[in-house]
């Protein structure tokens, strides 16, 4: 009998290897393994010609036997057998551990001997044709016997090629007479042989009719006793080919059933999980037409044990773990809660496993915890560790806050004896420093400097800074003078500067002061334009730390100023309102409202809101009327558009062409303000206006097109006077969008040329 020894998950168990059987981690397979390194249809063990052959389904770490790797292998007894991180052992109780092809098949050419003895040469043999490409797997035992020589076969059945050597003419004695005795004996010995044969099935008992549907019946009842007594006596009866079939069929069905019964037990009572999955697994390769009963029970035991061998892994596991092993224990508590509760229905009945389940799901929370402190921790140093690399004290003080809002073990997991808290005080106290030092505010600086650790690594670059503080005396008093808007004095503190960012402080505050009095000599003046101008240049030089109270007044007066021209527009905006222009308003109102941006001029932004609003419900009022109007002038031209006859140059343009152009003026003059706003309206407050826009519009730029041919032919002929008179026909047509056809001085410099 052969077996596989599986050690899968630290679990070992026996599955007796009976036909064909795939091992995977896909539920369908015949054996299911959980390591994630197995692929979904890993392997397939099947028996070929009286060997049992291995091949590699293509899973994706691929199959190792005796430490090679392999697609396809015959298995011999003591064969080990690696499927990703699942081991097995190949045992064969039928087969020897030497060398088994040995066995089977000796010398190749001893073979041949054997089987057709010696062959004679054959003269000038044809070379054999290559074999058939097949898709069926060859078994190692066939690829080594040698092809043999067979008798030539016609072609249609596909015969091999291969020339037969031609034994030796026997030459037969010849044909004598029988004699009438020998016949005579010859007749009697096929009497008693035809007697033989007849006799035995003239007398013999008729089989015996089964009603099949009794047994069913009982099956169905449960009644297996009573099934085995019926099924022992209709064993002593003479049953056709048929009703043997049947019975062989109904004994492993009720074999199957009471297998099935007490793996059941085994589980549910008994609670010995590990003896139910080897049984249930075995039950699965032997009965095949109840293999998704035993598979389920298989899976129940397996579930189970899984469940309790990763509860004592992960209590276990206490103390400080790795952020690995951490991984690795919150993926197999994960996997058990959820097997467990994909079988609930049945382990929940199990103290055992239901105990270990409860603990699974606290593990896993404990678990998933640390992990969780654990990459916190590594992200944070990590990060720490860049920020200082690139000199970037700000990203370093946050990561650091980071790394101090983890758990100290997991900080010592990561970081390894460090005082995450000291080195936080520490980066921040020189981040402070350091921004102040660079901002000029030297007092702060001096004072959050002196607080970083002559330990700390940021105590090199601090000590450097304080120096230059003690050396930039006066620099801090013109600073301190100049923010405070007192620009002469620090003039005065800072003209015998002689470090750098003291000279470099006194040229910044030369100029502000001297910007900042020319401001106040146009503001005295009352030039707001300029004035505006040059306090918008100012104000972008200047900076809020910086600057102090040059910054805020001069932004107070750009403020100052920019309403002022609000107001201005505001008016200009209300003028157009009163005239009717009621697509400028909506223009400026737009306009302004990107230009007073900022929660400073959210006052004006509402009140351009309000006027907005104002337009777009005149709008909606007036539109109906507008339309109306330019309907009834669109009518009165459709009735009677321009025709060639009124476009023909003449020394006068005829009265008829002026009366239309104007019809097709005035409609488009009413209709094109609507075009304009629609976006304002809604769809079917627009429709009307949109669908007379377009066929007006058309119409004067086809009329323009017929006269600007006319006005091109007369200034090719010389005749500017007759395309002068068109070109004043083409000016009483309505100045549409996209009109080409409108002359501009050149292009009539280059008619006149």
């Amino acid at each position: 009998m052969a077996k596989l020894i599986l050690n899968d998950a630290g679990q070992t168990r026996e599955v007796v290897v009976a036909g064909e059987l795939t091992l995977g981690r896909q539920p369908g397979n015949t054996i299911v393994l959980t390591d994630p390194t197995v692929s979904r249809k890993h392997v397939r063990i099947a028996k070929m010609g009286g060997a049992y052959v291995l091949d590699d389904l293509g899973g994706a770490v691929g199959t190792m036997v005796n430490g090679e790797k392999v697609t396809r292998r015959s298995l011999r007894a003591g064969d080990k057998i690696k499927i990703g991180n699942v081991e097995a052992t190949f045992e064969d109780d039928a087969q020897p551990t030497d060398d088994f092809e040995k066995t089977m098949i000796g010398n190749a050419s001893d073979f041949e001997k054997t089987l057709i003895g010696q062959v004679p040469p054959v003269e000038s043999p044809p070379t054999p044709a290559a074999p058939a490409t097949s898709s069926e797997p060859v078994h190692p035992l066939q690829a080594a016997v040698p092809v043999l020589p067979v008798a030539s076969q016609p072609a249609s059945l596909g015969a091999p090629s291969r020339q037969v050597p031609i034994p030796a003419q026997i030459i037969l004695p010849s044909r004598r007479g029988f004699s009438k005795k020998l016949l005579m004996m010859l007749g009697a010995v096929a009497v008693a042989l035809l007697a033989l044969l007849v006799l035995p099935s003239m007398f013999a008992a008729k089989p015996v009719e089964v009603n099949w549907s009794e047994i069913d019946v009982l099956f169905k009842q449960g009644k297996l006793e009573d099934l085995k007594e019926r099924i022992a006596s209709i064993e002593k009866e003479n049953l056709d080919d048929e009703g043997a079939k049947t019975l062989k069929q109904w004994k492993l069905r009720i074999e199957a059933e009471q297998e099935n019964a007490e793996i059941e037990a085994l589980i549910k009572v008994k609670g010995d999980l590990s003896e139910a999955y080897r049984r249930a697994q075995a039950g699965v390769n032997k009965y095949k037409n109840s293999s998704d009963r035993f598979l389920a029970l298989s899976e129940q035991a397996y579930s189970g044990t899984f469940v309790v061998a990763t509860q004592k892994s992960a209590a276990e596991a206490k103390g400080a773990i790795s952020q690995d092993r951490a991984r690795e224990l919150a993926s197999s508590l994960q996997e058990a809660v959820k097997k467990y509760r994909a079988q609930e229905a049945v382990l929940g009945e199990l103290p055992q496993v239901e105990e270990a389940y409860q603990s699974c799901v606290v593990e896993l929370d404990r678990v998933r915890k640390i992990l969780d402190q654990l990459e916190r921790a590594t992200q944070a140093w990590n990060d720490v560790q860049t920020a200082h690399k690139v000199g970037e004290v700000g990203f370093e003080v946050e990561s650091l806050t980071r790394l101090v809002d983890c758990s100290a073990e997991s900080i010592s997991a990561v970081a390894g004896p460090v005082n995450a808290a000291d080195l936080l005080k520490n980066a921040k106290a020189f981040a402070e420093g350091s921004q102040a030092f660079d901002k000029g505010d030297y007092d702060k600086a001096n004072e959050e400097l002196s607080k970083v650790a002559a330990t700390d690594f940021h105590a090199a670059e601090a000590g450097k800074m304080l120096d230059k503080i003690r050396q930039e005396a006066d620099f801090r008093v013109g600073m301190r003078l100049y923010l405070a808007g007192n620009g002469a004095e620090a003039l005065e503190a800072l003209k015998n500067a002689k470090t750098e960012k003291a000279i470099v402080l006194r040229a910044h505050v030369k100029e502000i002061v001297a910007a900042w009095s020319n401001l106040t000599e146009m503001k005295a003046k009352a030039n707001n334009i300029a004035l505006l101008k040059e306090a918008t240049m100012l104000l972008i030089n200047l900076n809020k730390e910086a600057d102090g109270w040059y910054f805020e007044q001069t932004g107070a007066l750009v403020s100052s100023l920019r309403r002022q021209f609000f107001n201005i527009h505001y008016k200009g905006m209300e003028n157009a309102f009163k005239a009717r222009k009621y697509g400028d308003v909506i223009k400026a109102a737009d306009t302004l409202v990107v230009e007073y941006e900022g929660e400073e001029f959210a006052d004006l932004r509402m009140k351009l809101t309000d006027m907005k609003n104002m337009v777009v419900k005149t709008v909606k009022d007036e539109t109906g009327r507008w339309v109306q109007q330019a309907r009834v002038a669109w009518d009165k031209y459709k009735a009677d558009p321009i025709v060639s006859s009124e476009r023909t140059a003449a020394k006068s343009i005829p009265d008829s062409f002026r009366t239309k152009a104007k019809l097709l003026t005035d409609a488009f003059t009413l209709i094109a303000p609507v075009k304009d706003l629609a976006r304002v309206l809604t769809p079917e407050e627009a429709k009307p206006a949109l669908d007379l826009y377009d066929p007006i519009r058309n119409e004067a730029l086809l009329q323009m097109e017929k006269l600007f041919v006319l006005r091109t032919q007369y200034g090719q002929l010389g005749n500017f006077q007759l395309a002068h008179c068109i070109e004043d026909m083409i000016h009483l047509l309505p100045d549409v969008p996209g009109n080409p056809y409108r002359n501009t001085d050149k292009d009539e410099k280059e008619m006149k040329k």
